[in-house]
């Protein structure tokens, strides 16, 4: 048994946030088949469609799943700055693998 707390924001798609409030999720998983888990892991996610007849409804679906920052067509410079912000992680992870397995290479015994 599992109890997951995650902070909830308005959107995923900007780094510099403050948390809207909290959620808590109490989780059991049994799994028969362990292979078969990590296998289902590592393929995409599946595409899901949501039909809706009005277009209100639409927009608050899309807003439900994107939040605020959805557009794709309009520029937005929160969203290019968070873009910005997960490159210079990736690339602080990679230089700390990349210092790390010379340091094991160097001083293996």
């Amino acid at each position: 048994v599992y109890t997951l707390r995650y902070n909830l924001y308005p959107s995923s798609n900007v780094t510099a946030r403050n948390a809207q409030g909290a959620i808590t999720i109490r989780l059991r998983i049994e799994i028969n088949d362990e292979k078969a888990a990590l296998l289902a892991s590592l393929r995409p996610r599946p595409i899901m469609h949501i039909n809706v007849t009005k277009e209100k409804s639409f927009r608050v679906a899309r807003y439900t799943c994107y939040g605020e920052y959805d557009n794709e067509e309009a520029f937005d410079f929160t969203v290019f700055r968070s873009y910005i912000n997960e490159i210079f992680e990736a690339r602080t992870l990679v230089t700390y693998k990349i210092i790390d397995a010379f340091q094991s290479l160097i001083f293996w015994r």
